[in-house]
């Protein structure tokens, strides 16, 4: 059944709840996409500072209930480079 933009027939909730659903799933489905860049620029610019593998550069990217995302990015280095700066004491 579709909805005719002309009536003033609203749609049922059901209806709504499935175009929300579908829209969520949309957005999951960008960020995975996204994600994939993410990862490669986060893997970029670690190599300026670390020596750190492909494989171990992970991005988790969870749609929240409030709209936002929260995007975690993980990796593992087994070195870090110095660049000149002193430690804190």
């Amino acid at each position: 059944m579709f909805f005719d933009i002309r009536s003033n027939k609203k749609p049922k909730a059901e209806s709504v709840e499935r175009l929300k659903t579908a829209m969520a799933a949309d957005d999951m489905s960008c960020a995975g996409r996204v994600g994939g860049v993410i990862r490669s620029d986060f893997y970029a610019m670690l190599q300026n500072y670390t020596d750190v593998a492909p494989e171990s550069v992970r991005i988790e990217i969870e749609a929240l209930a409030n709209g936002n995302y929260m995007i975690r990015l993980e990796a593992e280095a087994s070195r870090i480079y110095s660049i000149g700066i002193p430690p804190l004491n």
